[in-house]
């Protein structure tokens, strides 16, 4: 099988792409890395330099591609809203368009849960909930257009399959632990009511497992979004208990107020907006602590029953490799 991957050079798209080189599958894999790309390249794929905006380049290489899986995004919570709209939404549209014209038959689309973040406790979230009205970010904001994209799509005959997989980590991560890693300061974690959010999280290479079933799925999965976790919602707390733990660091837990620490992310989204670099990203932005505030679990009842989709590796497994890779390739 030949598969197109943009975002081939992210943490999804190149855990993704190893796992397809593997199965011996023809692999082209699209992104910005030139140092990854090279290792992309001794897998066994076939990476090029592009950019989701290279219409052009895409439409050339998607030349008798069987599927398409856009992990290509500008993922981040804070940024300039036309460079999120540009990666995310013009992006999308532009592989789209490309996939449909060389007539590929399957288009997987990684989307992102993030959509229903509303800053209120929501547990056991269906794909077909109600999302609200007003998106709380750029990125939130610009992922739902390009859902849009992709469902508009399936009326002209593309197979489309759409995944929200939550908070993705393992080895190559640059956003998700490393960013709680960042706000460390003198030992010290700041922890939001008590650290006792209930969350998803979703190792990798369960992910990747599910990208393969989507693939392969039958008919009756076309046309659909899936939730992707690891099925095993856990308090924060736990989660960073053992991140620490497994990294042998020694942190202390500073307990925030949830209306201080929002009242702080303001003030820093503030400072951030009107100074000379205003597409810094703040040390802490509303989103971020919401994120670590509120309960957000998901149900994915549909994809076990439509995918088939049962994760393979345990948070706790996952933690160990994550931790491994982690101490392997960093000071800290």
């Amino acid at each position: 099988m030949k598969v197109l991957v943009t975002g081939a050079t992210g943490l999804l798209g190149r855990h993704l792409a190893k796992k397809l080189c593997n199965m011996s599958h023809h692999v082209i894999a699209l992104g910005r890395n030139q140092d990854i790309g090279n290792e992309l390249n001794q897998m066994g794929a076939s990476f090029v330099p592009c950019d989701l905006s290279n219409r052009n380049t895409m439409m050339t290489h998607c030349l008798g591609i069987d599927a398409v899986i856009h992990c290509g995004a500008l993922s981040k919570p804070w940024g300039n809203y036309y460079d999120f709209y540009d990666a995310n939404v013009i992006g999308t549209k532009n592989i789209i368009e490309c996939a449909l014209e060389r007539n590929v038959k399957r288009f997987i689309h990684i989307s992102s849960p993030s959509i229903y973040f509303d800053f209120r406790n929501r547990l056991n979230i269906i794909e077909n909930s109600s999302l609200p009205k007003r998106s709380v970010n750029h990125y939130i904001k610009t992922k739902k257009e390009a859902e849009k994209i992709v469902d508009d799509s399936a009326k002209y005959g593309l197979e489309t399959i759409t995944l929200r997989p939550r908070a993705i980590f393992g080895p190559y991560d640059t956003t998700l632990f490393p960013r709680l890693l960042n706000v460390i300061k003198n030992s010290t974690f700041p922890l939001i009511n008590d650290g006792k959010a209930v969350v998803d999280i979703t190792y990798v290479d369960n992910v990747v497992d599910a990208i393969m079933l989507a693939i392969q799925a039958p008919s009756k999965a076309v046309g659909h979004k899936f939730n992707i976790t690891n099925d095993q919602p856990m308090a924060l707390k736990k989660i960073m208990d053992m991140l620490f733990e497994l990294l042998e660091i020694d942190i202390k837990y500073k307990k925030i107020p949830k209306y201080l620490a929002m009242a702080m992310a303001s003030l820093m989204e503030i400072i951030a907006k009107f100074s000379l670099d205003h597409n810094k990203e703040p040390r802490f932005t509303r989103y971020s602590i919401g994120v670590l505030a509120v309960d957000q679990t998901l149900n994915i009842q549909l994809a076990k029953n439509l995918l088939g989709y049962s994760p393979k590796v345990s948070i706790e497994q996952g933690l160990a490799t994550f931790a491994t890779w982690w101490k392997a390739n960093h000071d800290r």
